[in-house]
């Protein structure tokens, strides 16, 4: 393996530009901790990316089979290693001794979330003075087919699981680490709650399924016949994170055409159909133009702003977990999602 790290221009820019947000942002004396297990082709631009906002990064590897440990160290991380896997709650703590000596300790979890530029706001409610411990919950990379079910039914889960924690010195001097199951919230809450901690949950899922997204060309396909009323809050409120909106005039007979053309979004790609060739044609083509442009992930909402444009991460994410290549959506599951649809 080489003894240097070759970063293209991109990715040099990406840590510039988190270098300047970060100089304002850093108190003294912080410490991020990443658990790793076979991460080689991430952990080195990960901990570059961590040390804009850090002093000190420290890996605990989960006896990694690939070059982790490695990359890691050649980025300048601390290398804390497991000779056996499945052992990585107690090399984390090892990893929390280790830093005892930090303002704020940092541990962010890389099986639910890679985006270092989130630190920030982890460590600001410290910072403040409004909490000791902040805790990162998002939508997971791990997650059961059962917990997805219950969160497209749009139910509360204490499955929703930790991406970050974040601890203030105060905090580790009131609480017994081994006494806790790292990253379990029901365990992080009973001992704050017995040792005094004020505990602040930050959702931070917005934040880190953009991130994760903007790794990914995303299209999304809008089939529409006679939509005028309501073809332009569709394409208004397809989320940002999304690159091509393929918008289908399926031989509309009313403005809807003339909407489309009209719209000022960049990312519209107009398609008109002469004659009406009905729903499943017209998303075919957008499918078919969406694949000639080369996007990654390719989504389908109707032009008559019926679905939720915040349910679409959780119809795309299981694609990028690799656990189906497609997935759909039933907005009739709960009565909360079927509210403001028309009565018929």
């Amino acid at each position: 393996m080489s003894d240097e790290l070759q970063m293209d221009n991109s990715s040099q820019d990406i840590i510039q530009n988190e270098n300047l947000r970060a100089k304002d942002t850093v108190p003294p004396n912080i410490t991020v901790i990443l658990p790793a297990y076979n991460e080689e082709l991430s952990i080195g631009s990960v901990v570059l990316r961590t040390k804009t906002y850090a002093h000190r990064v420290i890996v605990v590897d989960d006896a990694s089979s690939d070059h982790t440990v490695d990359v890691a160290e050649m980025a300048g991380a601390e290398v804390i290693r497991n000779p056996i896997t499945k052992r990585n709650e107690l090399s984390l703590k090892k990893g929390i001794e280790v830093a005892s000596d930090s303002d704020i300790i940092v541990m962010m979890n890389l099986g639910v979330c890679h985006d270092p530029s989130l630190i920030p706001r982890m460590i600001a409610p410290i910072n403040d003075g409004n909490c000791e411990l902040s805790v990162g919950i998002c939508f997971s990379k791990l997650q059961r087919s059962s917990e997805n079910v219950l969160l497209l039914n749009n139910r509360s889960t204490e499955s929703k699981p930790i991406g970050y924690l974040a601890f203030s010195k105060n905090c580790l001097s009131k609480i017994d680490i081994s006494q806790i199951s790292l990253f379990s919230m029901r365990s992080l809450i009973s001992n704050a709650e017995r040792s005094s901690v004020k505990v602040l949950h930050i959702d931070i899922q917005e934040e880190h399924e953009a991130s994760l997204f903007r790794a990914y060309k995303i299209g999304v396909v809008v089939p529409a016949y006679n939509e005028e009323r309501l073809i332009q809050e569709t394409i208004d409120g397809i989320p940002a994170y999304v690159d091509k909106i393929y918008v289908i005039n399926d031989g509309s007979k009313d403005r809807t055409a003339e909407i489309i053309n009209s719209t000022t979004d960049p990312r519209v790609v107009p398609i008109h159909h002469k004659v009406n060739k009905g729903v499943g044609a017209a998303i075919i083509d957008g499918y078919k133009r969406a694949l000639a442009d080369e996007m990654d992930l390719v989504a389908v909402m109707a032009g008559d702003n019926q679905m939720d444009p915040y349910q679409l991460p959780k119809l795309i994410m299981p694609i990028i977990e690799g656990k189906a290549d497609y997935t759909k959506g039933n907005r009739l599951l709960s009565k909360e999602m079927r509210q403001g649809m028309s009565p018929w």
